[in-house]
């Protein structure tokens, strides 16, 4: 097990040896004040020969960082918690390979930790691009709040009634380790929208901090579970939320997040529907109840809208 004082900084990387290196380039200048305190670690998810070539010999004359090479791919959550496993650190980050961070993260965030009591959870607030981060196309409306917050469980129902699954984006939320350990034995299975689980349990048992100025640019061209997209947004991320009214979560919450997914359309319910296991069908179908019923109708208006734009382009 890697010991570290405050900061793991953990990189899960597949098949974008390129971009990897980019991303450490920047660390290694980061890191350079904070090596007492802040280590790295990249975990190489068995990536191609050529990719996974590029990054060995980049290390070869690094020592700022940990080089993992998985002897197979574990998926993308499973590498997230081979190196979950491997730290034992007061704080653990995951970082994206492909996301860009500003000069400064570090030592903003290191002085988050030193000046507030414990925290359970840091919410990091991005901006999305695509292809040019000069042009952004996102930005996180975080409601005003701000800073320390000493009981964090409604801000993260606000913020997702807002902004929706923000807090899945692992490069900008950084966890207390020991707490995250202790949740990630309760996981009676593993799927991409973990890391959202991951947020609102921790914000529901200790203070959090949510840094409204940006540092983190989220690139959204290519997100490496785009192929997954129409099951974690149209169900997965749904019977997650459930899970957590054994989490001290209100079922009324519960509720309200459900049906917003649904009725801003970033999960298609007819989709769930036709597609999500029956057991999953029937947990969120008892969970809305009546709500349904406008749910319904808004899906089949966003379904025959998206007919309309897919016909009308091909004219």
């Amino acid at each position: 097990m890697i010991k570290s004082n405050t900061i793991s900084i953990c990189i899960p990387t597949y098949n974008r040896s390129d971009l990897l290196i980019s991303q450490l380039n920047f660390w290694e200048k980061e890191i350079s004040y904070f090596k007492d305190s802040v280590e790295i670690i990249v975990a190489d998810n068995f990536s191609d020969k050529i990719h996974r070539e590029k990054i060995i010999k980049y290390k070869s004359d690094k020592d700022f960082f940990h080089l993992k090479l998985n002897e197979k791919n574990l998926g993308a959550i499973g590498n997230i918690y081979y190196l979950l496993d491997l730290v034992d650190s007061d704080y653990v980050w995951f970082v994206s390979d492909d996301d860009l961070l500003l000069g400064g993260i570090l030592k903003h965030l290191t002085e988050i930790i030193k000046n507030n009591k414990p925290l359970s959870y840091i919410f990091l607030k991005y901006n999305t691009f695509k292809n040019d981060p000069s042009k952004i196309t996102h930005s996180v409306n975080l409601l005003g709040y701000k800073n320390y917050i000493q009981k964090g469980k409604q801000c993260l129902v606000d913020l997702f009634l807002e902004n929706g699954e923000i807090n899945m984006f692992i490069t900008s939320c950084v966890y207390t380790t020991s707490q995250l350990k202790e949740f990630r034995k309760k996981r009676q299975k593993e799927t991409l929208m973990d890391p959202l689980l991951f947020s609102l349990k921790l914000s529901s048992v200790g203070p959090i901090y949510i840094e409204n100025e940006v540092f983190v640019l989220q690139r959204w061209d290519n997100p490496s579970w785009s192929n997954e997209g129409v099951a974690i947004f149209s169900w997965q991320v749904q019977e997650g939320l459930i899970e957590m009214i054994n989490h001290s979560y209100e079922k009324k919450d519960i509720k309200k997040m459900i049906g917003s997914s649904y009725l801003t359309n970033r999960g298609n319910y007819l989709r769930m529907l036709l597609k999500a296991p029956l057991k999953t069908k029937i947990k969120i179908m008892s969970v809305l109840g009546l709500l349904q019923l406008k749910i319904i109708f808004m899906s089949i208006f966003y379904n025959l809208k998206r007919l309309v734009q897919k016909l009308t382009n091909k004219n």
